[in-house]
């Protein structure tokens, strides 16, 4: 999804350089060509630290930036869309910008917070979709976005608005693709989306109040870059549901964006087999209120729909060719595994092994 150029302006100029050299490291982070370490092996979905300094004590140096910090950078590059054509004058927090961002924040990690992440129903907290669950996330989308689009130049502006757009894109997506999450529901991710949208209402709310204020009627900005950015969102957001990427016109850009996005929310099938035990059990945790044989036919159903997906070529586990090649194999015997678990009543992680076992699903 490309941006247009914005009309000459120092002031518009100026903060998109500034933003584009603040975001590399966020968005791009050095890459050894092999996504993080420590997600395959991670076996815990509780936070451990604050979010403003999130760094793993078992993750080696690789846990990448934290969530504030990608949120930060993010919402940079939405203020850059919204005020890039000359609204931006040097101000710190234009318009009350700052804490609108702060104040939305604090709402999303609320929801993810293990401590009061509580399904609607029956006040159980969050077991696997955790802040935890989004830094994982992150994690392969910084491998992934970085195999998928390609490097440019130090001066190629509207290379980097595209990779800005797709990273801010995948970033915001992932912050509100869990934000609602109630186990008991089939909607969360339509109410999630409806989370995002009033989001983007206080933007535009915000915005619109400030143009009036600052400049009146004169050079009114369009709001096609915005709008059409938060409508990516929400089109991504509502793609968690079939895992699969919708049938709508888009660039080539957003499509790889949410494609690399897709694959991330499926990466833990692709756990060593201790951490993929782990997260099954915390998924069965989450369905507590489901009685166990009910449970383990449901699940079962789900998990060979995936396998008969891959098996008969109609639809990969994992879109893009970076994450298949890293992550299918093992995703697959790991399915695989589970299956034969739940067909003789036994959830994995509790009371279940977790020995290797190579196995097909032929």
């Amino acid at each position: 999804m490309a941006l247009r150029k914005s009309p000459p302006s120092d002031n518009s100029d100026t903060f998109f350089a500034a933003t584009t050299r603040s975001c590399t490291s966020v968005f791009f982070p050095s890459s050894s060509g092999r996504p993080p370490a420590w997600i395959c092996s991670n076996t815990t979905f509780s936070p451990c630290s604050d979010v403003g300094d999130r760094r793993r004590p078992d993750a080696g140096g690789d846990i990448g930036p934290s969530l504030s910090e990608r949120w930060e950078k993010s919402m940079a590059y939405i203020r850059y869309m919204y005020a890039g054509d000359g609204a931006v004058d040097g101000e710190e927090d234009d318009g009350g910008f700052d804490s609108v961002s702060l104040s939305w924040f604090n709402k999303i990690i609320s929801a993810h917070a293990q401590a009061s992440a509580r399904n609607d129903t029956d006040g159980e907290p969050r077991h696997y979709h955790t802040m935890v669950h989004l830094e994982e996330m992150f994690g392969y989308l910084d491998w992934s976005l970085s195999a998928v689009l390609p490097s440019t130049s130090d001066d190629d502006e509207d290379s980097d608005q595209l990779r800005f757009s797709a990273s801010a894109l995948c970033t915001m997506a992932t912050f509100f693709h869990d934000a609602v999450y109630n186990p008991r529901s089939g909607t969360n991710e339509e109410d999630s989306t409806v989370l995002y949208e009033r989001f983007a209402s206080e933007l535009d709310d915000l915005f619109t109040l400030q143009r009036r204020d600052k400049i009146g009627d004169r050079n009114w900005p369009t709001r096609e870059r915005p709008q059409s950015f938060h409508v990516s969102v929400v089109r991504f957001i509502l793609c968690t549901k079939s895992h699969t990427v919708a049938k709508v016109h888009m660039s080539e850009t957003e499509r790889h964006a949410l494609e690399c996005f897709l694959d991330a929310d499926m990466s833990v099938l692709g756990k060593y087999r201790e951490a993929y035990s782990t997260y099954a059990a915390a998924i069965r945790s989450e369905y507590g209120h489901v009685p166990h044989e009910i449970y383990c036919r449901e699940r079962g159903l789900i998990l060979r729909k995936f396998l008969k997906g891959i098996k008969e070529g109609i639809s990969p586990l994992y879109i893009t060719m970076c994450m298949r090649e890293e992550l299918e194999n093992r995703a697959v015997e790991n399915l695989c595994w589970e299956i034969r678990m739940l067909e003789k009543g036994i959830i994995p992680g509790k009371g279940g092994t977790t020995t290797v076992v190579g196995e097909n699903f032929n």
